[in-house]
């Protein structure tokens, strides 16, 4: 009776054996494949075979294939090229050529404003020597006045310790100076006003229109008593006449109440 139950046992683990070794045989017949990263040729197949699992590693290839070096070597050549690219446009460098450029944009502008002041200057005398006015382009006769501002400051040197400094200021004042040369008549490129001593000599006035302005002296002198004086003119008409004893702004103030801005 043992012996009987013995031998169905084994046969039936013979069975089970038969079973699992199908089992194997049906899986080594559909191996799993692994596949490595792309441009490669390389590969391997790994089954199991029975029931104590004997493993199986098959491999082939020998490593990149063409195709993969091609696709390395045109990173390789894009990398070269981009780069030096990348480390040249660093934000110090960036910097650098920015300002650069903006200097020369600079230096340009400053060109083309220094040229357009030489042509308006070459304009201006131009139209002079045609007879014309400066500011408006009307005709005029030439070398006589226009008819816009003139102006006679008329002083004594030796009584300057006495001025005021509001009067000393108005004498040596740049901004009534420069105001003078743009807005008064010119003769021949000469703005018609003048800054005299009361003493000056008739021979020392060396200009154009000598007779007129050593007339106005004499009949300014005549009123002043050596005072500091102001006396103001459109072309031949007199406008203004009086003594100077306002400060540098009052008197830039005055004349352009007669001459404009």
């Amino acid at each position: 009776m043992v012996h009987s139950q013995l031998i169905r046992r084994a046969l039936g683990l013979l069975a089970l054996v038969a079973v699992i070794g199908a089992d194997a045989v049906a899986l080594a017949e559909q191996p799993s494949f692994y596949y490595p990263a792309y441009g490669s040729s390389r590969g391997r197949i790994r089954y199991v075979d029975g029931v104590f699992r004997n493993k199986q590693r098959i491999h082939w290839g020998n490593g990149v294939t063409d195709n993969g070096v091609l696709v390395m070597r045109d990173i390789a050549t894009a990398a070269t090229e981009i780069l030096p690219a990348v480390l040249r446009n660093s934000p110090a460098e960036e910097d650098k050529a920015h300002a650069a450029r903006f200097q020369a944009l600079q230096a340009e502008d400053e060109a083309l404003q220094a040229k357009a002041e030489s042509i308006l200057d070459a304009n201006q005398k131009l139209l002079e020597r045609l007879g014309r006015s400066p500011s408006t382009g009307e005709p005029t006769e030439t070398g006589t006045a226009t008819g816009k501002l003139q102006v006679l400051i008329l002083h004594e040197s030796g009584d300057l310790a006495e001025y005021t400094p509001s009067q000393v200021a108005v004498l040596n004042s740049n901004k009534i100076r420069m105001y003078l040369n743009t807005h008064c008549d010119k003769v021949h490129d000469d703005p018609q006003w003048r800054r005299l001593d009361n003493d000056v000599p008739k021979d020392q006035l060396r200009d154009e229109n000598v007779e007129t302005w050593w007339q106005r002296i004499e009949e300014t002198k005549a009123k002043s008593g050596e005072k500091l004086w102001l006396v103001i003119y459109k072309g031949a008409a007199k406008v203004h006449d009086q003594e100077l004893t306002a400060g540098e702004d009052e008197t830039l103030e005055l004349l352009r109440s007669f001459g404009g801005n």
